[in-house]
């Protein structure tokens, strides 16, 4: 997307919007209109509030007994347009394992949900997990991060982490060095050049391949890549995670594209002269 005014990225991406049917847990049926749009300007904060706000309520209704409050930044005030969404579920020790049943129902039921992901070593914890939502329609960057405890877990945060029995196998390794990516992205935009440097390592040593010299935008493209060769089925959430680079980081994109024009012309140029 580009204003008036403004360079033009050399690739550019267009964003559409369609319209989503989703019937919720009572039987009616919701119709949402899905953005795929990752540009954080094009949207409101106060979206992202309201709906944190309609899960927390949605999330304290969905078990007899259960607590749901807002956690991090967007609690306490220092939330910026690229924070995601920390929460925390307290259920009942004896309708935990309803309660991480039900999930998919309730989050569904507010708006319809791409992915769904759980830390894998506490997949199979009877008091605790921890949960990765991407809601369809919201910037990358807006994830939503659900800590789930049973009462009796105190909201330990260590609770069962060390446990061998609560650890699970469930895990696509492609979408988390995918979610590394934007978390990279999002401490790049944020001038904390180091954490976004580490978090980039991260991701590549999750799909087990070096980590390349270059500028921020095309390392995401060669993550993108290689992601989609291990794992075909994030095709699409990789193409999201390139283009969101390209988005935030028109500078060194140009850059880039400068460099490939120039070293094409100058071997056009030499095979030219090598013809005549």
């Amino acid at each position: 997307m580009h204003g008036r005014g403004r360079r033009q990225s050399p690739r550019c991406y267009t964003y559409g919007a369609s319209s989503t049917r989703v019937q919720t847990a009572d039987g009616r049926e919701r119709t949402f209109q899905v953005r795929v749009n990752d540009d954080v300007s094009a949207f409101d904060v106060r979206e992202r509030a309201a709906l944190a706000k309609e899960t927390v309520r949605a999330l304290a209704e969905a078990i007899p007994g259960a607590r749901a409050e807002l956690r991090g930044s967007l609690a306490d005030g220092r939330a910026d347009a690229y924070s995601d969404v920390d929460l925390l579920w307290e259920l009942p020790d004896d309708v935990f394992a309803t309660g991480v049943d039900r999930l998919w129902t309730v989050l569904t039921a507010i708006r319809p949900v791409e992915s769904l992901r759980s830390d894998p070593r506490l997949q199979r914890s009877r008091r605790h997990r921890l949960v990765f939502v991407r809601f369809a329609g919201l910037p990358l960057f807006w994830r939503f991060d659900l800590e789930v405890f049973a009462r009796s877990a105190g909201r330990d945060a260590a609770c069962d982490l060390a446990n061998p029995d609560a650890h699970g196998a469930e895990w696509s390794v492609a979408e988390s060095a995918l979610a590394n990516a934007v978390a990279a992205l999002k401490a790049h935009l944020r001038r904390q050049e180091d954490v976004a440097d580490a978090l980039l390592e991260r991701a590549f040593r999750r799909l087990g391949q070096p980590s390349p010299a270059g500028d921020l935008a095309g390392r995401i493209g060669t993550l993108a890549r290689g992601a989609t060769e291990i794992e075909p089925a994030v095709s699409e959430l990789a193409g999201r995670v390139d283009a969101l680079a390209h988005v935030a980081l028109p500078s060194d994109c140009w850059q880039g594209y400068r460099r490939t024009r120039r070293a094409a012309l100058t071997a056009s140029c030499a095979a030219l002269g090598d013809s005549t």
